[in-house]
């Protein structure tokens, strides 16, 4: 599973709304680089983009105006791979436009630092349009 983190590309751009404490963040998914291509395996994308997080429960959810360029379908899942210490196998999950997740950060910092990697996963990621935004939102 780390195999695959080392080829997943997110173009990402974290924004922290409102001030002092960060109260929710956004990751730009870009469905060419951010992608794992079941074609060419590796991923199309080249570099791999975290968003670190603190300890804390987190929402995420998903909007999105990405497309599947040969069939034009929409792109409407994520996947993202949650990496803290204190999951010792870690976890992948998946968020949609339609479902949303709940995710626990509970690492300890001693080995892996706290955060999540986001891709989607296409059998021809060359041809893929617009974009996906991630908010992450901590909950109580």
């Amino acid at each position: 599973m780390r195999k695959l983190i080392a080829f997943v590309a997110v173009s990402c751009c974290v924004v922290f709304a409102g001030s002092g404490q960060a109260k929710a963040a956004t990751l730009l998914v870009n469905p060419k680089s951010a992608c794992f291509d079941l074609n060419t395996n590796p991923p199309a994308g080249n570099s791999p983009a975290y968003l670190a997080l603190p300890n804390h429960k987190y929402a995420v959810s998903i909007t999105s105006t990405a497309n599947v360029g040969a069939s034009g379908g929409a792109l409407d899942k994520v996947y993202f791979y949650l990496q803290t210490p204190n999951r010792p196998f870690s976890s992948l999950n998946i968020v949609s436009t339609v479902n949303s997740n709940n995710f626990t950060v509970n690492g300890n910092g001693s080995h892996f630092q706290n955060g999540i990697t986001a891709f989607i996963v296409d059998v021809n990621c060359g041809d893929n349009t617009g974009t996906i935004t991630m908010t992450i939102t901590p909950t109580q």
